[in-house]
């Protein structure tokens, strides 16, 4: 066991300070997109371009259902939520309805 430690101790990782810089510039970079994709997505921002014939990235969570094209959008408010129903058709021919609400 001490010769393991001994030699965790002893190793050594070449050009470590930029390794770790580099690491640091990507989860800031990954932190920024977040925040861009935030703003882009926000309701202000991309209900105007949501409209029948447009082709859309549809994306819930981790869940990525592709390419589809917008086939109808219609907007509910409730007395407490705003919920907007998507309606797309994606190449494999079959046609989804997107529940989407934001608080």
């Amino acid at each position: 066991m001490k010769e393991l430690e001994e030699e965790r101790d002893n190793f050594v990782i070449p050009n470590e300070n930029k390794i770790a810089e580099y690491h640091s510039i990507k989860a800031q970079l990954s932190k920024l997109n977040e925040d861009i994709r935030t703003v882009i997505t926000h309701p202000s921002y991309c209900l105007p371009f949501i409209q029948p014939g447009r082709i859309v990235k549809v994306r819930e969570g981790d869940q990525d259902f592709g390419w589809g094209c917008v086939i109808n959008f219609q907007k509910k408010a409730p007395a407490t939520k705003k919920v907007f129903l998507f309606s797309f058709f994606f190449p494999f021919f079959f046609s989804i309805y997107f529940l989407h609400q934001f608080f």
